[in-house]
């Protein structure tokens, strides 16, 4: 935009020069035919004698004199009115460059776009009841499953309220799955104990098995979750956030587009993302995956809104959790200094 209004400038001032120089020629011309008077600099021949008497002067003193006095003034005239033509070719050619690379951009973005749609759709899980559901209705059971295992190592680990290596510990779980005793072993980042029946790993599978665990109530734990717990999406999720992850940071990165160009852009993308979506993303964000969304280096979720549409109202009720979101916010505001609300739904009840 800074480059654009300066070759803007530079035109105009090249016009005005130009039109007062043609300007001034035109009138030195005149000024002289009319009253024999010439403006500025007059040679003493082109004078009237010191009695009155008029001198005769030959056309090419006329032309020499005229000639001599204003061609300098054409030949910057010249040159003025040449650079414009030049440079405003060179406008010309940058513009067609500007729309090539926007072309370019806009051919890439909407394939990754198809991609991500395709990632989407390719997401499937069979529920409790052996049907399937694929798409984003899966991401609302993610929800449900992630959110039992929060509460449920919450409980384990009698904390009122989760901290950032609990919300980890049961993000691991999530996204691996517990498929084997093997791979619990590799995952887990406590020390397995099976022979023990307090031990959380022994209870985390008697919960995935439906068997009774002591101390938790299994039934409102799993109350209204229809697909199997435990079985992981890491061969989902990790290629969808990949995926995702490197569309926002292209649009990010383009030089060539302003801010709210490449808002627009991220509202087409983020448009695609469903309400669940942008929860699971928030809550990838508080694991250990996900903390390129938003550091010191990348403000994806605040300056460029990723989760401008958060229903955060939905999210666990966990003063962590409250802590992270109002985070965001003074970050949005104080920080990246905008005035208006981080979320669709307001700032108000987080601040």
């Amino acid at each position: 935009m800074k480059n654009k209004k300066c070759e803007k400038w530079i035109v105009k001032i090249g016009m005005i020069l130009s039109i007062s120089l043609f300007l001034y020629c035109i009138i030195y011309i005149y000024t002289y035919y009319s009253n024999n008077n010439i403006l500025w600099y007059v040679p003493d021949s082109f004078k009237k004698g010191m009695k009155g008497e008029n001198i005769s002067l030959s056309p090419n003193e006329v032309g020499d004199s005229i000639g001599g006095i204003l061609s300098p003034i054409v030949g910057l005239l010249a040159s003025i009115l040449t650079f414009i033509a030049f440079y405003i070719q060179k406008i010309a050619n940058n513009e067609i460059k500007d729309q090539f690379k926007i072309q370019q951009f806009e051919n890439q973005f909407y394939e990754m776009l198809r991609l991500h749609k395709e990632n989407v759709n390719e997401i499937e899980i069979k529920t409790n009841s052996g049907k399937e559901i694929r798409g984003r209705l899966v991401f609302y059971e993610m929800k449900k499953e992630l959110e039992l295992l929060l509460t449920f190592i919450k409980n384990y680990n009698s904390k009122s309220l989760l901290n950032s290596d609990l919300f980890i510990e049961a993000y691991d779980k999530f996204f691996w799955g517990f498929n084997n005793e093997k791979k619990i072993s590799k995952k887990s980042s406590s020390k397995v104990d099976f022979d023990d029946s307090s031990s959380f790993e022994a209870k985390l599978i008697n919960l995935k098995e439906g068997k009774e665990v002591e101390d938790f109530d299994i039934v409102n734990l799993k109350k209204n979750l229809n697909i199997p717990l435990l079985e992981g999406y890491h061969a989902y999720l990790g290629h969808y956030y990949r995926h995702l992850f490197h569309t926002v940071k292209f649009i990010v990165n383009k030089r060539f587009l302003t801010y709210e160009i490449k808002l627009n852009y991220l509202r087409i993308l983020r448009a695609q993302l469903s309400n669940y979506e942008q929860i699971m993303l928030f809550y990838n964000w508080l694991s250990k995956y996900g903390r390129a969304w938003e550091n010191k280096e990348n403000h994806f979720l605040t300056e460029y809104k990723m989760i401008h549409n958060l229903w955060y109202e939905e999210l666990l009720e966990d003063e962590y959790v409250i802590k992270k979101l109002k985070k965001l916010v003074k970050v949005y505001k104080k920080r990246l200094k905008y005035s208006d609300n981080l979320f669709e739904m307001g700032d108000n009840k987080l601040q």
